[in-house]
């Protein structure tokens, strides 16, 4: 069972340069600052972040997913269409983000792109960028609770909630005009392949 890392965060694994005498202690949770010399030696000073539970809570999504599912019709009269596909997430070098692939099909028509998802200490959140095929670039903020995720957008939201034993997950996304009424866009099972 997953904890919510936004409610409690344990301490963060220490790093080698925080064991080190020579490199001042952690400024903020999982950060720690590169000394002044290490500039003078040709290496970018900045925030070094250390690997921690935060990360590893993103493993609920790797691997490659076998999808199906519906879209809701989006005007009065229309109708639902059938949706399949594939969604796959992999660790991007250093395992502090997901680069996540998609691509569905419906109708004639598809949609794919790809997403970043990871955990950004600066805001002690999670978040997700996404850039598709229909132009759209958008970003959420990810809301872990146990075997759910929920992710929230300007003027969207989803629910991913996973089965037990991580082998598969439902995937719900509603649409809103004024922030108070949702309906649903699409509703998406994934089965994880492999």
């Amino acid at each position: 069972m997953h904890r919510d890392p936004s409610k409690t965060l344990p301490a963060p694994r220490k790093t080698e340069a925080q064991r080190s005498s020579r490199q001042p202690a952690s400024s903020a949770r999982g950060v720690v600052r590169m000394q002044d010399t290490m500039s003078q030696q040709g290496v970018v000073t900045g925030a070094i972040h250390a690997h921690g539970p935060e990360q590893d809570a993103l493993s609920w999504f790797l691997g490659k997913w076998h999808i199906t599912g519906y879209n809701e019709p989006l005007t009065p009269g229309g109708r639902r269409t059938t949706v399949s596909g594939l969604q796959e997430y992999e660790w991007l070098p250093g395992q502090f983000f997901l680069l996540g692939r998609f691509s569905h099909h419906f109708a004639e028509r598809s949609h794919s792109g790809i997403s970043v998802l990871g955990f950004e200490p600066e805001r002690q959140a999670y978040v997700a960028r996404n850039f598709d095929n229909l132009g759209y670039a958008r970003e959420y903020s990810l809301k872990p609770r146990d075997r759910a995720w929920l992710f929230v957008g300007e003027g969207e939201r989803a629910m991913y909630l996973f089965g037990e034993g991580q082998r598969s997950y439902r995937e719900h996304w509603e649409l809103t005009q004024d922030g108070l009424v949702f309906r649903t866009l699409c509703v998406l099972e994934a089965t994880k392949l492999g």
